[in-house]
């Protein structure tokens, strides 16, 4: 085919196609949406779903933080409480130095630091 005949055939089957497509648009029934509203309303509930995921990543995002909020109060509680098990660690073994000190200097003769007897 030469080019001038393409475009003649080209223009005569987009000439049927929009032919068929304009009868086929016009059979369409009044209560059809038009292309805006159905773009519309898919943007409407895409809008919705966007806004009920933000929604639901906050609240997820709340749970969060009060559960890490928890859990350094936790790990701050356990740190203090261990600290003070230290620390009464280190008072026990400074009075069984003492106390053996003291057996040992009673027992070498110092009465000064023997335990009083028991009545």
């Amino acid at each position: 085919m030469k080019p001038k005949a393409m475009t003649a055939s080209f223009l005569a089957v987009a000439a049927a196609i929009m032919t068929v497509t304009t009868a086929t648009a016009q059979q369409a029934p009044a209560s059809a949406p038009s292309p805006e509203q159905e773009r519309a309303a898919l943007n409407g509930a895409e809008a919705q779903a966007a806004a009920s995921q933000v929604d639901q990543n906050e609240a997820n995002q709340r749970h969060y933080n009060a559960a890490m909020h928890r859990w350094e109060n936790n790990v701050a509680a356990y740190h203090d409480a261990a600290a003070a098990h230290h620390a009464d660690v280190a008072q026990y073994r400074r009075d069984m130095a003492l106390w053996h000190a003291d057996v040992a200097a009673c027992e070498a003769g110092d009465h000064t630091r023997c335990a009083p007897p028991e009545q």
